[in-house]
C-alpha cells in the first residue's frame, strides 16, 4: 500500500528556509530613512546655537530671519525617486530572499536625500535673500551658508 502522505525532508526545510526569508523581508518594512539636520550632528564650534536649532530658525523663520525652507521643498521634488527606489528594492528583496538589500536601498536613498537637501541649499533655490547687514558682516550674499557648519550637518539615518 502506498504512504498517504509522503515528505521530502530537503524540500521541506528548502521551502521553510524561503518563508523565513521572506517573514524577514517584510519585518523590514518597518524600517525607514530620515534625512536632514539631525540630533548627532548638532553640535557647532561656537557652541552657542546648536544646528538643529538654527535650521529650526532658518527652516521656519524668526522675528528678525525670514523663512528659507530648505528640507521639504527637496524632498517634495524628489519623493517619486525615492519612493521608486525603495519599492524596486523591497520587490527584488522579497523575490530574492535577501533582506539585507532593502536596507543598501535605504542607505542609498538616505545618501541621495541628504545630496538633494545640500544641492538645494548650495543653489540657493528660492530662498529669501539675505539682509544687507547679513550681507556685511558675513561677506557674502549666499542665504544658509556662512561656515558652513549648517551645510555640512545635513545627513541621513537608517532607522530599523
Amino acid at each position: 500500500m502506498k504512504p498517504l502522505v509522503q515528505l521530502d525532508t530537503k524540500k521541506l526545510a528548502q521551502r521553510l528556509d524561503r518563508v523565513r526569508l521572506a517573514m524577514e523581508v517584510l519585518k523590514r518594512r518597518k524600517s525607514y530613512v530620515k534625512a536632514g539636520v539631525l540630533a548627532s550632528k548638532d553640535a557647532r564650534a561656537s557652541g552657542e546655537v546648536g544646528n538643529v536649532e538654527l535650521a529650526v530658525i532658518h527652516n521656519y523663520g524668526a522675528s528678525t530671519v525670514p523663512a528659507r525652507p530648505f528640507i521639504l521643498p527637496p524632498f517634495l521634488k524628489n519623493k517619486k525617486k525615492y519612493r521608486a527606489i525603495l519599492t524596486a528594492a523591497f520587490k527584488q528583496s522579497l523575490a530574492q530572499g535577501r533582506p539585507d538589500d532593502f536596507d543598501r536601498a535605504l542607505g542609498l536613498v538616505g545618501m541621495s536625500m541628504q545630496a538633494d537637501i545640500r544641492n538645494y541649499v548650495t543653489q540657493g533655490a528660492n530662498l529669501a535673500t539675505n539682509a544687507p547687514s547679513t550681507i556685511k558682516a558675513k561677506g557674502s550674499s549666499r542665504p544658509l551658508v556662512d561656515t558652513g557648519n549648517l551645510l555640512q550637518s545635513i545627513s541621513y539615518e537608517v532607522v530599523s
